[in-house]
Order: C-alpha cells, then sequence, then structure tokens
C-alpha cells in the first residue's frame, strides 16, 4: 500500500469528486470512448501474465516481464513525479496527460526522465526493475480526475 505523501495525494486527488454509482458507471463508459490513444507500456508480444485490477488494494495491472526490460511511456504527457517515496512501488513515474489523466509506472530499475520533462508516446522512460518477490514487473496505473481508472479498458487488446 503506498505511504501518505502529500504530493502524490495532491497528484492522484486532483479534481477528485464524490460520484454516485450510476454517475462513475456513466464516467467509466466516457472513458473508453474519448481514450483510444494509449499503449502498452511494455513491448513485449509474449506477455505471460497481468494481474487484474483492484488486486491487493492497488487500482492497476503488474505486467511480468524480464528486469531491465524497457518501459515507455503510454501517452505523451509531461511528467510529474519521480521518487522512490513510495516502498511497495520503489522507483516511480507519474506522467500527467491530457483531459486530466495520469499514468504511474512503479518497479522502475532505471529511470530516464526528471520532473516537467515532456514526453511523447512511446519514449523509453525507464527500465523495468523487480517487484518484492524478486521477479520482474511493472506496476501500471492509469486515473483520471483522480479516479482509478481499469487499464484493461483503455489499453489495446494483446494479440495472442
Amino acid at each position: 500500500m503506498i505511504k501518505k505523501n502529500q504530493f502524490f495525494t495532491k497528484i492522484c486527488s486532483f479534481y477528485k469528486k464524490k460520484i454516485d454509482e450510476k454517475k462513475y458507471i456513466q464516467f467509466q463508459k466516457n472513458i473508453i470512448i474519448v481514450s483510444n490513444n494509449w499503449s502498452w507500456p511494455i513491448k513485449n508480444p509474449n506477455i505471460k501474465s497481468f494481474s487484474r485490477f483492484q488486486i491487493n488494494n492497488r487500482h492497476g495491472i503488474e505486467i511480468s516481464g524480464f528486469a531491465g526490460q524497457p518501459v515507455f511511456a503510454a501517452d505523451s504527457g509531461e511528467v510529474v513525479y519521480v521518487d522512490n517515496n513510495f516502498e511497495s512501488y520503489g522507483k516511480l513515474i507519474i506522467i500527467k496527460h491530457k483531459n486530466d489523466y495520469l499514468s504511474i509506472y512503479g518497479f522502475n530499475e532505471s529511470i530516464f526522465v526528471k520532473q516537467k520533462d515532456k514526453v511523447y508516446k512511446n519514449k523509453k522512460i525507464a527500465v523495468m526493475g523487480s517487484s518484492n518477490n524478486n521477479s520482474g514487473k511493472l506496476y501500471f496505473e492509469i486515473r483520471h480526475k483522480g479516479e482509478p481508472v481499469n487499464p484493461l479498458n483503455l489499453l489495446p487488446s494483446l494479440k495472442k
């Protein structure tokens, strides 16, 4: 679980509002319609597994890979956070995108961007590190106006 950090809380909860369930369902449907620019942050057609949305109190997915594998920006935006203050996520990158979206990348070994850098879609931003169990993984999350969004609804389908 992410330990509390005032800066991170501010980034992830900007525009955060209480919404009722009906509006949230409609909100989720609208996201799918307006958000077709995302790409997978790992370029590997052999992705074997990932954990589902909202597992273990996390709101993203963990993509299996290998330590040292390149990590790419899932869409163009501005880097708003780079640090390792969140023990459960290792070295973390947060990118702010148009239309009030954030993408979050955790378990990085090396990071190639800094705060305020402008990045374009598919730019190499880091290399994958290891999760707590020493396997190569990338934690990836998308938020819209501070609310977690299921990344699997926004990312292109995996080809089998």
